[in-house]
């Protein structure tokens, strides 16, 4: 038996998920930015000098800032094993569903 409104109540959460994954990914994307920060500071060649500059950077790179969730930071590479993992759950249980007992 094979309901047509299934697929209309799956469309919601369907959707739902889709906006979150989109906002924890740009969400990471702050954290991939400020890891990248002490770089970017380090090639400005500003008046400073360079004992200053490598203070500045030292600071920068010790603070490890970035976006957490739970205490863990949350980057991109983390991001997309959880994805990883949860698609591979959904398969697994959309693939038992199917099956049948």
């Amino acid at each position: 038996y094979h309901d047509p409104g299934c697929h209309t109540a799956l469309l919601a959460p369907a959707i739902l998920l889709a906006g979150l994954a989109r906002f924890m990914l740009r969400a990471s994307a702050v954290t991939d930015h400020a890891e990248r920060l002490p770089s970017f500071v380090n090639s400005l060649s500003a008046e400073a000098s360079p004992k200053h500059r490598m203070y500045l950077v030292q600071y920068i790179f010790h603070s490890q800032a970035g976006l957490y969730v739970f205490e863990t930071k949350l980057t991109s590479g983390v991001l997309l094993k959880a994805f990883y993992i949860l698609g591979m759950a959904v398969f697994g249980s959309v693939t038992t569903v199917m099956t049948g007992p």
